[in-house]
């Protein structure tokens, strides 16, 4: 049921399922279709028989074959990562199905294709890069032909840049290389950093949950000469980057790096 809730209300689920778990979840024992690749390798009908012959517990389950063709492999292949996969943990997964009938979660996820790999399925790397901090976090400049649209243009740009050093380890080489000089903390930090931390500054969440954002990340451009170090408000997912002279043709990296390493999100992520 915990699962449930963290669906209803947008919260980010531990994607730790395997594909066949996934579809085992969405349809059931029947739509289970595992795969094993060094299995695919058998040649001959003696390998075939010497790993169908190994299988002891195949006696335990109803409608097996004793014997296995060559030709029939695939079904060696299917029931052995089954039995591995699903039938050992079959009675923790069906408690973990049951939890999701709450509040139509289950009927939702059966009723709709994928929605159970797409929630459930584990993802490797797992952080989100600068693309998708980008692509989520949407710049709300002002119209076309208005003569602060350069200048947050220019603060959009110097934020992207930001963003790319992070992941690409060059962050603190383009710090110094403005003669400033950092602390230790701040060099610390900085090898720290990922992207995730930046939508986990603006939003309180580190991926996208599972049926997104509401509202929708927003980055809002704020014309005050007095503020240059941006700041957030999770609740509504919004970034707050300061338009000034300081921040268009000063150096926005530290201050950037300076609002992360004040918004406390380093125990978080």
């Amino acid at each position: 049921m915990l699962a449930t809730m963290m669906i209803v209300q947008g919260g980010e689920l531990p994607r730790i399922f395997s594909p066949s778990l996934c579809q085992y979840i969405q349809g059931g024992i029947y739509n289970a279709f595992p795969q094993i690749d060094e299995l695919q390798e058998a040649k001959t009908q003696l390998d075939v028989n010497k790993c169908w012959t190994e299988c002891e517990w195949k006696v335990d389950i109803d409608g097996l074959p004793l014997k296995i063709n060559l030709n029939e492999r695939h079904i060696l292949v299917n029931e052995i990562t089954k039995y591995y996969v699903i039938i050992r943990c079959k009675s923790m997964l069906d408690q973990f199905i049951q939890g999701l009938s709450y509040y139509g979660v289950l009927d939702f996820i059966r009723s709709s294709k994928g929605m159970a790999h797409h929630l459930f399925s584990c993802k490797k790397g797992g952080k989100v890069n600068v693309q998708q901090v980008i692509k989520t976090l949407k710049p709300a400049f002002s119209p076309q032909g208005n003569q602060r649209r350069v200048k947050e243009e220019i603060v959009m740009a110097k934020f992207i840049a930001f963003l790319k050093s992070i992941e690409d380890g060059t962050l603190q080489e383009c710090l110094e290389d403005s003669d400033l000089k950092l602390t230790e903390q701040e060099k610390s930090i900085i090898l720290l950093l990922t992207p995730s931390h930046m939508l986990l500054f603006a939003t309180g969440a580190a991926n996208t949950p599972s049926i997104g954002f509401d509202p929708k990340p927003m980055i809002t451009f704020v014309h005050d000469e007095g503020k240059s170090i941006p700041s957030a408000q999770t609740c509504s997912n919004a970034l707050y980057l300061y338009v000034n002279d300081k921040t268009t043709n000063g150096d926005l990296s530290h201050d950037l790096l300076t609002a992360l390493m004040n918004g406390g999100i380093f125990s978080k992520l």
